[in-house]
Formats: C-alpha cells, structure tokens, sequence
C-alpha cells in the first residue's frame, strides 16, 4: 500500500499547483490588467507601483513561496514513505 501513499502525495502536489498556478505564473502585464484602476499611469514602472497592482503581484510571491514549501513538505513525506 505504499503505492497509494506515494500516488496521494502527488496527487496533492498537483492539487496544489493547479490552484495556485493562475497566481504563481502570473506576469507583471497580466497583474497590471488586472488591477488597473481608470486613471491609469502611461508607463509600466508606474503602472507597477499602483496599490492593486502591487496587492497582485503580493499575492504572487505569496502563492510561490508557499508552494514551494508545500513541495518540499510533499516531497520529504514521499522520500519517507518510499526509503
């Protein structure tokens, strides 16, 4: 049954990633579009200093770091289960 052990922690690393993907992956344009308000700036260095913009790309950083420890927690349950 370590098999399944093993397939379910994958499973939750995939999980993980499908969730967290649109985030992590996001590009500073993308997070631009997105929180632009109206009266937008006319360059993008300005653009990037916007509240929503700043709060998206947060966000951004967030999401990879957390998964980034969520794989590494994953992957040492994994190399347990399996050594």
């Amino acid at each position: 049954m370590e098999w399944l052990q093993v397939a379910g922690l994958c499973l939750d690393i995939l999980g993980v990633a499908a969730i967290g993907w649109p985030v992590m992956f996001m590009r500073n344009k993308e997070a631009i579009e997105l929180g632009l308000a109206f009266l937008a700036e006319d360059t993008e260095e300005e653009n990037l200093r916007l509240p929503p913009v700043v709060a998206l790309l947060r966000q951004r950083r967030g999401a990879r770091f957390g998964f980034g420890l969520l794989f590494l927690g994953f992957a040492g349950q994994a190399l347990g289960v399996i050594l």
